[in-house]
């Protein structure tokens, strides 16, 4: 096993992991954010379309060189 939650078959392509280590990384998540929101911590849910950096405006270099 290379990367966590992947299977080599001697090609290197990735494949699902199984249900069994599913269900434990599940698990292993409940339990870490159980405990994350045992010692105060919280979750917000936010819409979708919310980015955390805005599109920026293009810039134009047109013209911008002189002759």
């Amino acid at each position: 096993m290379h990367a966590e939650g992947y299977h080599t078959h001697g090609d290197d392509t990735p494949n699902s992991a199984t249900i069994a280590e599913r269900k434990r990384q599940r698990d292993e998540v409940a339990s870490e954010i159980e405990a994350f929101l045992a010692q105060g911590g919280g979750i917000t849910t936010i819409d979708d379309n919310v980015r955390a950096d805005p599109p920026k405006k293009p810039e134009s270099n047109y013209g911008s060189r002189p002759i």
